[in-house]
């Protein structure tokens, strides 16, 4: 599936996930956990250039069907398209930011029904899970609240009883077998699809409260400032403090 073809409907453990990732140790350890305990099979951490060492120790010990694959500099956020990895995957497959995590009350099955939507509207591209805003603080210098009125926006256009039509970046979403997840020229794609609740994640970042953690001031100090941060979402290897 590389533009309109039809996403077939997998096993959702036979749904790969990728993560790119660089320095985010607490994350993508809740992302990782929340996968294997979801039932996925294949798990495959993208570490762009990462020198935080509570993360690498954590890629020494990873559990059973988690992998790193290292890229030996940070490639951004279209790493996995800018590498072509995306014709090397012959199911559907996943790419998710390592920096969101699933809320509380986000069911296991979630992968599946990403697989159902996107079977059901090839169109889409991609189908990402929405990101909760309803509990987002408004501190640190108001760039909170700012996320919350660019996102609000991708509420408001109900597809069905599962899923709005909002445009998806990086987020964890899922893409058609060898598909380039319609990411012409990097634009927006109204056609894409975000779920409703209970499928939902958080956007970590957006709940980052002062005083900053140790990873978080790491992550700060050795993160590139060549990106907006009003982006409306932090990527993990691109996000500047704000």
């Amino acid at each position: 599936m590389s533009g309109n073809g039809v996403c077939p409907i997998v096993d959702a453990a036979d749904v790969p996930v990728y993560i790119n990732n660089r320095d985010r140790v607490t994350t993508t350890r809740a992302l990782v956990n929340w996968l294997l305990a979801a039932g996925t099979r294949r798990i495959v951490i993208l570490d762009n250039e990462s020198t935080y060492q509570p993360l690498l120790e954590y890629y020494r010990n990873l559990p059973r069907g988690v992998e790193v694959e290292f890229f030996g500099k940070n490639c951004g956020p279209w790493a996995f398209w800018d590498r072509h990895l995306h014709l090397l995957q012959s199911t559907p497959y996943i790419v998710s930011d390592s920096d969101v995590v699933p809320t509380e009350d986000c069911p296991p099955d979630l992968v599946h029904v990403l697989n159902l939507l996107l079977h059901e509207r090839p169109r889409s591209g991609k189908v990402g899970v929405g990101l909760k805003i309803d509990d987002v603080p408004g501190d640190i210098n108001e760039m909170n609240g700012w996320y919350r009125h660019v996102e609000a926006p991708y509420w408001t256009r109900r597809y069905n009883d599962r899923a709005f039509l909002a445009d998806v970046d990086t987020t964890f979403a899922i893409y058609g077998p060898n598909s380039d997840g319609r990411i012409e020229n990097r634009q927006p794609h109204d056609a894409n699809l975000r779920t409703d609740s209970p499928y939902l994640f958080r956007h970590m970042p957006w709940y980052v409260t002062l005083p900053l953690s140790e990873e978080e001031q790491y992550y700060r100090a050795h993160s590139r400032k060549d990106v907006d941060p009003r982006v409306g979402h932090s990527w993990s290897h691109n996000h500047p403090a704000p």
